[in-house]
């Protein structure tokens, strides 16, 4: 399992000191969101150029949590960044985010499930995307805990998903969590305040990351 650090958990207000913190770590996920699919907002298409120019050694991936994310696919694939994703559940014709990105030369191309969203929602598209990421936590009114019943929900997703389309998770993973997926065969865990409340983010990193 390899762990990928979001840095939308880091303390934005000094983010570059937060990226040279991580400067050995080859991963890096970026959440773009704007306050209309889920209540916050993180970064635009300015500060992910930034971001992305000042890491340009980093493979990051960009996680639309917005509910037009057609919006900025150009814009992104124009960036150092290798993988895109958004959610399902905005859209109303999935293929036009699809064959966007394609058109737009993404090596990557996933889309993210809420929790109570089913995986069988994506059964018409697996043969076009690479990569799925599964919420593990969701705005709760208790500080976006992880909600364990999806642990039953990626063991479905091994049992269903072709071998090409890897499964993320994302959403309040901490070390007691992490302990408890580390044995899913989970391809990759997005991780906020495990990484960015650790005292050496790479020594977080590497502890759970194989």
């Amino acid at each position: 399992m390899k762990l990928n650090p979001s840095i939308a958990s880091s303390n934005t207000l000094n983010i570059k000191e937060e990226l040279d913190k991580l400067k050995e770590w080859p991963l890096l996920h970026l959440d773009i969101e704007d306050s209309s699919f889920s209540p916050n907002i993180t970064f635009g298409i300015k500060m992910a150029k930034l971001i992305s120019k000042y890491a340009p050694e980093k493979e990051i991936d960009t996680h639309l949590v917005v509910k037009e994310p057609l919006q900025f696919v150009e814009n992104l694939s124009k960036l150092n960044i290798k993988s895109i994703s958004c959610h399902i559940e905005p859209l109303l014709y999935p293929l036009e985010f699809i064959n966007l990105a394609k058109k737009c030369k993404f090596e990557n191309i996933g889309f993210a499930l809420n929790i109570s969203t089913p995986i069988s929602y994506l059964k018409p598209f697996l043969n076009d995307i690479n990569y799925i990421i599964l919420m593990t936590a969701e705005p709760d009114n208790k500080g976006v805990t992880f909600y364990e019943p999806v642990i039953e929900k990626i063991k479905e997703a091994k049992e269903v998903l072709p071998s090409h389309v890897k499964i993320w998770v994302d959403g309040g993973l901490s070390k007691e969590t992490i302990e408890k997926i580390k044995d899913l065969d989970i391809d990759t865990a997005v991780v906020g305040r495990y990484v960015f409340s650790s005292e050496n983010y790479i020594n977080a990193l590497e502890e759970y990351s194989s």
